[in-house]
């Protein structure tokens, strides 16, 4: 676990402001990953990378979850990018489990977001940061199906949802 420091300087953050511009806290968005903090770590480890970053100053903050791994995957060149949820997708009405949207485009996941509240939010701009790092695809997945990658990645129907690059 010696480890353990060193992947706090995953990140580099920047406070971030509510929406209205009020102060909400130690909350960051990331502004740099630090790829080499994790090849250091992965050369003899499985990293696990916690959603906490620094800033300039050595303070800390808490970054979404989601936007940490879509950041992780542009750095370092991830060919796809995987989240793990627990509904079915990205869904036309949240409401509505049967209105899977089954594939989409960054330029299509980018206008729906302004309307869009909850957790499913995070998850889609960080598949569209992603993509514009040069991920090649996003998937976001119900992990509680069993077999829920492999449906996804090897049947030509998939189960969840796929987000590409715009045309």
């Amino acid at each position: 676990m010696a480890y353990a420091a060193t992947t706090a300087r995953c990140f580099r953050v920047a406070r971030r402001p509510a929406p209205g511009g009020e102060d909400i806290g130690l909350v960051g968005r990331i502004e740099r990953v630090n790829v080499g903090v994790i090849e250091h770590v992965a050369s003899d480890y499985i990293p696990v990378i916690a959603s906490v970053g620094a800033d300039r100053d050595g303070r800390s903050y808490n970054v979404n979850a989601d936007e940490a791994a879509g950041a992780v995957a542009g750095a370092m060149g991830a060919y796809k990018v995987i989240f793990l949820t627990d509904v079915a997708g990205w869904l036309a009405d949240p409401a509505d489990p049967d209105s899977l949207i089954g594939a989409a485009t960054a330029e299509h996941v980018q206008q729906a977001l302004p309307q869009l509240q909850g957790g499913m939010r995070p998850k889609l701009a960080a598949c569209v940061d992603a993509l514009h790092a040069g991920v090649s695809a996003a998937h976001i997945l119900d992990g509680r199906i069993a077999h829920s990658l492999l449906l996804e990645l090897f049947t030509d129907a998939g189960i969840g949802t796929k987000i590409e690059a715009s045309p």
